[in-house]
């Protein structure tokens, strides 16, 4: 069975060194592949990019996995398959109805939808 870790980003990778550094691999974050997939009637949005045990991106409150710079991130695509997920109502997946909104469902989504990447 696939095991999934979870990257929780606290801060924005910045600074010129690591951008660098992340530039000079060979650009396997450089054009991630935007994927759909439905999770209880919601069609789901993730982009992923390279290969090997997975880590997963989940962006914050009003954002979406637009907000990920895959450039910046080919250090880690280089050894890892990099998902990032569109919360549901966020980006482009589909909103719930707003009785389905609560964060706890929300939750309850997003793991339903890391369940179906551990068959990939």
């Amino acid at each position: 069975m696939l095991k999934i870790f979870a990257l929780v980003l606290l801060t924005v990778i910045s600074g010129a060194t690591r951008v660098a550094i992340a530039g000079g691999l060979d650009g396997q974050c450089e054009q991630p592949t935007t994927y759909f997939i439905n999770i209880e009637n919601i069609r789901v949005r993730y982009v992923e990019a390279g290969a090997g045990p997975v880590v997963v991106l989940i962006h914050g409150n009003a954002g979406s996995v637009d907000n990920f710079d895959f450039k910046s991130l080919g250090l880690l695509c280089r050894g890892h398959r990099v998902i990032a997920v569109d919360r549901p109502g966020h980006g482009k997946s589909e909103r719930p109805s707003d009785a389905d909104a609560k964060l706890q469902y929300q939750t309850r989504l997003l793991h339903e939808t890391l369940q179906a990447f551990a068959g990939t």
